[in-house]
């Protein structure tokens, strides 16, 4: 992917990893392609409107809903086992789910 993703999630994605003094490499491709990588280990995290009914879920890990819109609840992923990075990731989403829909609910202006 040319340049970094913009919206909500990699916004959230980039303070995360921030945070965390790491680098991200965005890769675009199709969900399927994306969540097969996770789950060999080949990313680290999947992102781009995920929902807690995905039927990867048991393929990967999903974080706890942070953001619900529209009766969908919003999650990201990670390889499953990973529990460690899944606590941090959910802990940082759960502290910035009010900046989260405050992101989205300008972007819908």
């Amino acid at each position: 992917m040319n340049g970094d993703a913009a919206g909500v999630e990699p916004n959230l994605l980039s303070e995360f990893a921030g945070q965390r003094d790491a680098k991200i490499a965005w890769t675009a491709d199709a969900e399927s392609d994306l969540l097969r990588a996770l789950e060999h280990r080949q990313l680290d995290i999947v992102i781009g409107g995920l929902t807690n009914s995905t039927p990867w879920s048991k393929h990967v890990a999903l974080t706890q809903p942070y953001l619900t819109l529209d009766g969908e609840e919003h999650v990201m992923a990670v390889p499953q086992g990973e529990n460690r990075w899944l606590l941090e990731l959910d802990r940082f989403l759960q502290n910035h789910r009010t900046e989260a829909l405050r992101q989205f609910e300008g972007e819908r202006q």
